[in-house]
């Protein structure tokens, strides 16, 4: 996939995303998410910080005034953003999504860094869209990100577990050393190797 492809899977995605959000009732935005401990105004306050800072980090690549690349969930303001009124979190989500949208924009053909990150954003706002389980699950990622994920989860040196995936087709990941294998269909074996458990999210397989 080239840049520009990128760019293009990342903008879909972020669409959908805020597509999602705009539709989930005020009175939904406080209840569990499928991330423990969090609820769904948690993981849309998640996504509109570190928006924000991967916006940050790509401005300053093309401006060489470069910052380390922030750390994802790692935010002291995040339980307060959590806990604002739904129309304004709402409105800085899509403030922040517009934000990386013509950071990543600007920068031209991508340098490492921002190709980096713009890889790295579209797998934060699909596996945390299906986190927010309000209608979007893996079951509904592309076969592109799909393997783009499970691609990134075999290439981690330290996975959380020694296993070989297998879907139904027969295609193979190996994550470490491998060990057990794990059968499923494509997105749900993405879904578990990203370290969620089988369910909703899962669009029900793994």
């Amino acid at each position: 996939m080239d840049d520009d492809d990128l760019l293009d899977a990342l903008r879909a995605a972020t669409h959908r995303l805020v597509r999602g959000v705009d539709r989930m009732p005020d009175d939904a935005w406080s209840g569990p998410s499928l991330l423990p401990g969090w609820s769904r105004a948690h993981v849309v306050a998640h996504l509109t910080l570190q928006g924000e800072e991967m916006a940050r980090d790509v401005e300053g690549a093309r401006t060489g005034d470069q910052v380390p690349v922030s750390s994802t969930g790692q935010h002291d303001d995040l339980d307060h953003l959590a806990g604002a009124p739904t129309a304004d979190l709402r409105e800085r989500l899509l403030g922040s999504t517009t934000r990386v949208a013509e950071a990543l924009a600007g920068s031209g053909a991508l340098a490492d860094l921002p190709s980096d990150l713009a890889d790295r954003r579209w797998r934060e706002v699909e596996i945390h869209h299906a986190d927010l389980d309000a209608g979007y699950s893996s079951a509904d990622w592309s076969p592109a990100f799909v393997d783009r994920l499970l691609d990134a989860v075999t290439a981690d040196p330290a996975p959380p577990t020694d296993a070989v995936l297998q879907d139904g087709s027969a295609r193979r990941w190996v994550l470490g050393a491998g060990g057990p294998v794990v059968r499923g269909p494509a997105h749900a074996l993405a879904w578990w190797g990203a370290g969620r458990a089988p369910g909703a999210g899962g669009g029900g397989g793994g």
